[in-house]
Order: C-alpha cells, then sequence, then structure tokens
C-alpha cells in the first residue's frame, strides 16, 4: 500500500521513534485521535445504511 493511505499511524509510528521525554505521549494522543475518526466513520455508516452497529458486520 501506498504511504499516503496511512499517514496516522505513520506519524504515530515516526514520533515513537523520536529522543524527546513528550513524543510517547503525543504517538498516544494520535491514537486515541485516530479510534475517535474511526468510530465516528462506524456511527456515519450505520446511520447511512440505516443497520444498528452488529448488524454492519453480518454477511
Amino acid at each position: 500500500m501506498r504511504e499516503q493511505y496511512f499517514p496516522i499511524t505513520k506519524m504515530i509510528y515516526q514520533l515513537m521513534g523520536r529522543i524527546d521525554p513528550h513524543a510517547p505521549n503525543v504517538a498516544s494522543a494520535l491514537g486515541v485521535v485516530g479510534m475517535v475518526i474511526l468510530t465516528a466513520s462506524l456511527l456515519v455508516a450505520g446511520r447511512i445504511l440505516g443497520k444498528k452497529m452488529g448488524q454492519l458486520f453480518r454477511a
């Protein structure tokens, strides 16, 4: 896959490798932001499709 498709993951990885006392905190915060984006996108998809969350993943 291209690097343009995963910018948040790439930034978390780069921040964890830095020699800065605050880098792990920033990387952790970006991980939380990524989870919030994922949750929001799943909720929006559920609303658009008109299904409950458990039904989104059933075949």
